[in-house]
Formats: C-alpha cells, structure tokens, sequence
C-alpha cells in the first residue's frame, strides 16, 4: 500500500500514485495516457517537435518547451492575443517568430496589418491611384486630398456632385483637390456644368 502526502498531491493534479519499481519511489502517473506528469501537473504529450506549435520543441520528457511569448500543453496559446483584439480588424493572431510576441495577420492575403487594421498591399507605385506612391511597408503613400488603402478615393468629391452634371470627379495633382471633368472632352466644366468651348 502506497500512503502519504504524494497521493493527495497526485489526485489533486488528476493523477494517481503508483510505485515506480526502477526509482523505488511514489510517483504520479497522470489518469488521461496522452498526458504525462511535469512539475506537479499533468501536461499534452509530444512525440516530436511537430507536435509542439509555435516554434515550441519537444523535450527528453516529452513535453513542449515553448517560446517566450507562447504556452500551453503544446504551446497553442499566444500570449497578448487577447489585448490585440485581431478578429475585430478581419485579421487573426499569430506568433511572430523574429520578435518573439504576438502579432496581427491579415486573414485576406491581399492585405496587411498596419495601426490596427488591414489595407490592401502595395508592390509597386502603380499599385496606388491618384500620385500615390509604394512605401517600404507595402502601404499606400497618399498625396494629400485622396484616401484609401491605393489612394482610390479623392476627398471632397462628395461635396462637387459632378455626375449630377455629366462629369466625374478627378484629383487635380496642381492643386491637390477634387475637380470635375466632363466626360465629354469636347466640352469644359465651368461654374457647375459642362458647357462647350
């Protein structure tokens, strides 16, 4: 009969005390196999490193060595997730292996996380419209008077309703401000219509 404080200490990590024969000693064997029993808890298993997520390794005891920054059974947990708040911005939390810390991914490959939300990516210049230009972070550089993840949208076009008079809005790179031209290069948008010349 095995008796002592070690039992109590095993039934309270969901472990029991069995006689490790090799040792001569009480030891906890945890009750869930897939389980083995590491500084007085029960924890996930590994065959391999795979079987550790997050860059995390496995170790002669068979169980993960996590990064700084990670944990976990199999180091599944990113810490600082929680504080991203990465799904309200359409985007997903993932460990960043060169800064060793929680980060923001896109879930659309298309775009990237910048000051808390995603953008469409930039590969060159003529990604972006209106002047814009292709910065190193791959993000639209917008001249001022446009907007929008490739500077598609020309602020204050709103306010000119040129449609209203067979024109469309245009951003003037002299003045950097929305103008309207009219569809009809024949003609000249003067005083709020499209007259001809």
């Amino acid at each position: 009969e095995i008796t002592g404080v070690k039992i109590k200490k095993c039934e309270a990590t969901d472990a029991e005390c069995q006689f490790d024969f090799e040792t001569l000693k009480a030891t906890c064997v945890c009750k869930d196999e897939s389980k083995v029993y590491v500084n007085g808890k029960c924890v996930g298993r590994c065959e391999k490193d795979d079987d550790c997520e997050n860059g995390g390794s496995c170790t002669e005891q068979r169980t993960c060595k996590c990064h700084e920054g990670t944990n976990g059974d199999h180091c599944e947990e990113i810490t600082g997730c929680e504080d991203l708040k990465c799904e309200a911005t359409d985007a997903e939390c993932q460990f960043d292996f060169e800064i060793l810390k929680a980060t923001c991914v896109c879930k659309d490959e298309s775009q990237i996380y910048v000051e808390e939300k995603c953008v469409g990516k930039c590969e060159k210049d003529d990604n972006c419209e209106n002047g814009g230009s292709c910065t190193e972070q791959r993000t639209c550089k917008c001249l001022e008077g446009t907007k929008g993840d490739h500077c598609e949208e020309i602020t204050g076009c709103e306010d000119l309703k040129c449609e209203a008079t067979d024109a469309e809005c245009q951003f003037d790179f002299e003045t950097h401000k929305a103008t309207c031209v009219c569809r009809d290069k024949s003609r000249m948008y003067v005083e709020g219509k499209c007259v001809g010349v």
